[in-house]
């Protein structure tokens, strides 16, 4: 994931898409220099990924993962609540009703 949000970036930024595939590649060999792996989920156990074009798609969909998360974190909406009881316009406490 770190790789992804170091990248995310230059990948959103980049206008053709030779230049999207190229950070996939580089992301890509990067993990593979880390001694990582690309695993699926697959029957109910995970699996190892051989197949490159399937690892680059991989990558690919969580940079758009990335993207998603992002932008819900910025349409989030912050709510404060307050635990103080209302006041009338008076100025007076609000009458407790005993429930």
């Amino acid at each position: 994931r770190g790789l992804i949000e170091s990248k995310y970036e230059d990948h959103n930024k980049a206008d053709i898409s030779k230049s999207k595939v190229a950070i996939t590649w580089w992301i890509m060999e990067q993990v593979e220099q880390r001694n990582g792996r690309f695993l699926i989920w697959d029957n109910g156990c995970w699996e190892l990924m051989t197949d490159r074009q399937q690892i680059r798609l991989k990558v690919a969909s969580a940079f758009k993962d990335h993207k998603r998360r992002l932008r819900a974190h910025l349409n989030c909406q912050v709510n404060e609540s307050s635990t103080h009881k209302f006041e009338r316009q008076d100025g007076k406490k609000k009458k407790e009703t005993g429930r």
